[in-house]
C-alpha cells in the first residue's frame, strides 16, 4: 500500500487529522507527509479544512465543510487563550520585578576576559627526524632514479596511436 493511499485511509474519520496525526498514523516523517498532503489536495482526493497552522485532511468534502464552520471558532478560542496565559506570565514578572522578554538574555561581554577564554597557542613544531634504526636482518634495496623518468622525447615524424588511426580514418572517408 502506497503512502498516499495510507493517508487517504487514514483521513476517514469525520474529524480529519492534522499533519502531525498524519504522521504518527502512518510511522512516516512529517515532511513526507506534508509532500504528499500538498500533492493529493491539489488533485483533489483530500480536502483540506480549518485555519493557518490548523488544518486538517478529509477524505470527504462534506466533513471538511463542516469542520469549516466550527473551525474559526475554535482558532479564536486558542487564540484567547494564548493571549490569556501570556498576560498572566506578564504580570506575574511584574510582582516578581523581572522584564519578561520572548529571547534570551544577552551574554556577558568581558572587558578582560579570563585565562580559560583565549585561544589556544600554537601547536609545538614536529620533533626533527629520527635517525632510521634498521635491524641486522634486513636488507635494504635502493633502485636508482633513471635520468629520463619524467622525460619524452619522440623520434622525428614520430605520432602516436590515435593520432594514427585518426589520420587512416579521415584519409579513407575522402576518398570515398
Amino acid at each position: 500500500m502506497t503512502l498516499s493511499d495510507q493517508i487517504i485511509n487514514a483521513c476517514k474519520t469525520s474529524k480529519g487529522l492534522t499533519r502531525g496525526e498524519l504522521s504518527e498514523a502512518v510511522g512516516r516523517d512529517v515532511r513526507n507527509v506534508v509532500a504528499v498532503t500538498d500533492w493529493l489536495v491539489k488533485r483533489g482526493r483530500l480536502h483540506r479544512s480549518g485555519t493557518c497552522r490548523a488544518y486538517r485532511f478529509f477524505t470527504f468534502k462534506l466533513d471538511a465543510d463542516a469542520w469549516a464552520l466550527i473551525a474559526e471558532d475554535v482558532y479564536v478560542a486558542q487564540l484567547r487563550a494564548n493571549k490569556e496565559a501570556t498576560r498572566t506570565a506578564r504580570n506575574e514578572a511584574r510582582r516578581k520585578g523581572t522584564k519578561p522578554t520572548g529571547r534570551p538574555p544577552k551574554p556577558k561581554v568581558f572587558k578582560n576576559p579570563p585565562e580559560v577564554a583565549r585561544k589556544p597557542e600554537a601547536p609545538t613544531p614536529a620533533p626533527e627526524p629520527v635517525e632510521v634504526i634498521w635491524p641486522e636482518h634486513v636488507k635494504v634495496y635502493v633502485a636508482p632514479t633513471p635520468p629520463s623518468r619524467f622525460h619524452f622525447d619522440p623520434p622525428p615524424g614520430w605520432a602516436g596511436e590515435i593520432s594514427k588511426d585518426w589520420m587512416n580514418r579521415r584519409t579513407q572517408g575522402a576518398g570515398v
